[in-house]
């Protein structure tokens, strides 16, 4: 089904007079508590804001997609409100707030939703017209325009990130460390001028430059109390470039790819990080074990 189906003008909230999360939220959650009949409304606020405590679902563009999904609830409840004014929640704004209400035992459900709102949300255009409008039914119908569906199966393209870190052939190596330790990553892609994925680096293959070769072949090495090893690989940090180090990417999915095959990929080879491609080999994004851990399995 499409996003728009879910949409009701009863559950929108337009020109809002709310200041604060909880408010908004509760506002929301009052619209649609004759849907959920098992728990009252400040019970569902302190199921909100638990799951919000785990990671806030603000995002830099002013949208706010609090959630919640219960067990024993076969429906999908889209609420919206849109405040008179914007208002700070967990360090960023907050111009529009979406609930999202969804079963426990659907949760492509929830990701399908957050990923259109996301889309449509980060095309300005669209998200003026959405802030600037009056009128439920018109929001809707401008949610339609540019509609998205719902329920589909969950892909790699739903919990990607598309901000990738990449480096080229002649970064040198200690770029690249300076890039993991800056953006607290160990995978970084390795592209060309055109974005196409050339090859991969993991920290794991920093380690090993910095170990002798003759160390793979000893299950021990207690008795190697120096750190020379690692002085050496210092020493050559500006030498090395990417080219040196990188290996060919391996495994690769597409932003198609189903989660269950991203999980079995990720599984049989003991990655933590994939690099996703586009047809023609183009970097799309990276994807991470603990992406599915975060936005499937604890979403």
């Amino acid at each position: 089904m499409k996003l728009s189906s879910y949409l009701y003008p009863e559950y929108i909230k337009l020109d809002s007079a709310v200041s604060d999360f909880d408010q908004a939220a509760l506002m929301l959650l009052d619209s649609v508590k004759s849907l959920i009949k098992e728990k009252n409304t400040q019970e569902l606020l302190t199921l909100v804001k638990e799951r919000e405590k785990q990671a806030p679902t603000v995002f830099d563009d002013g949208l706010c997609v609090p959630h919640l999904r219960l067990d024993n609830f076969d429906d999908h409840i889209i609420a919206i409100c849109i405040p008179k004014e914007p208002f700070i929640y967990a360090e960023k704004t907050v111009k529009i707030m979406v609930m999202i209400i969804s079963s426990k035992a659907k949760p492509s459900s929830y990701l399908n939703t957050l990923s259109g709102i996301a889309k449509l949300i980060k095309n300005q255009q669209i998200r003026q017209k959405l802030l600037d409008t009056k009128n439920a039914d018109q929001l809707i119908n401008i949610i339609k325009e540019n509609d998205i569906e719902v329920e589909k199966g969950i892909t790699v393209a739903d919990i990607m990130s598309d901000k990738v870190i990449a480096v080229q052939e002649e970064t040198s190596l200690k770029e690249v460390i300076d890039l993991f330790v800056k953006n607290h990553t160990s995978f970084i892609p390795v592209t060309d001028n055109h974005n196409t994925l050339l090859g991969e680096i993991r920290m794991f293959d920093i380690l090993q430059i910095g170990l002798p070769q003759y160390t793979s072949m000893i299950g021990n090495l207690r008795f190697l109390k120096s750190f020379e090893p690692f002085e050496e690989l210092l020493k050559k940090e500006e030498q090395l470039k990417a080219k040196d180090i990188m290996k060919k990417p391996h495994p690769l999915v597409n932003p198609d790819t189903s989660i269950i095959e991203l999980a079995f990929e990720i599984s049989r080879e003991q990655r933590r990080h994939v690099a996703v491609v586009t047809k023609d080999n183009k970097l799309a994004g990276v994807v991470s074990i603990m992406d599915i851990l975060d936005k499937v399995l604890r979403v």
